[in-house]
């Protein structure tokens, strides 16, 4: 199940959480130290203050492992991490995610079951499920807006040159929205 959920992150198993802290200056690269969520498969982010965040807002992290079980060092204080967590709750899964998942354990299970597969079953199965999975994907992502992203300081800079007289002083918006 959970690399059928890696395929793709499906919004029924999104979630975010504000880290708890473990430590301070755990090493000199990184100043804050957190407990990893136990429910998480994988970090999608550590959000940052900025709305909308983008590529120049990214927050650096790894992950490591102290007695207790991995930790999340970063930069960011009181951070908020996204991720994906582990659904086991099957009355939690969507219809299309339910139907492409069936199609994945048919491509695993048929050359067991059909003894080498002389039907070729499989690579039907994985044709069936490659359809299911676009179609899951295109509902998960019809469920939700995303902001619009942020244009470039390079696009801004020449937006404000029409606005502004050559050589006044320019500087980059620092909450990174368009001035438009």
């Amino acid at each position: 199940m959970n690399d059928f959920q890696r395929d793709f992150p499906f919004g029924m198993a999104k979630k975010h959480v504000t880290l708890g802290l473990v430590q301070s200056n755990p090493v000199d690269e990184f100043q804050y130290e957190y407990r990893y969520p136990a429910d998480c498969q994988y970090i999608d982010r550590i959000r940052t203050s900025y709305t909308p965040d983008n590529r120049q807002t990214v927050v650096d992290f790894e992950i490591r492992r102290d007695t207790t079980g991995r930790v999340i060092w970063t930069n960011q204080v009181d951070a908020i991490l996204d991720y994906q967590v582990i659904e086991t709750d099957s009355s939690r899964y969507q219809v299309d995610f339910v139907l492409a998942f069936s199609y994945r354990l048919a491509e695993l299970i048929a050359p067991r079951i059909t003894k080498g597969d002389p039907f070729k079953l499989g690579p039907q199965a994985a044709a069936n499920y490659d359809k299911a999975k676009r179609k899951a994907q295109a509902a998960s992502l019809n469920e939700q807006q995303e902001p619009e992203p942020a244009q470039s300081e390079f696009v801004r800079a020449q937006f404000e040159e029409t606005l502004y007289p050559l050589g006044a002083e320019w500087t980059a918006h620092p909450d990174n929205k368009d001035i438009f």
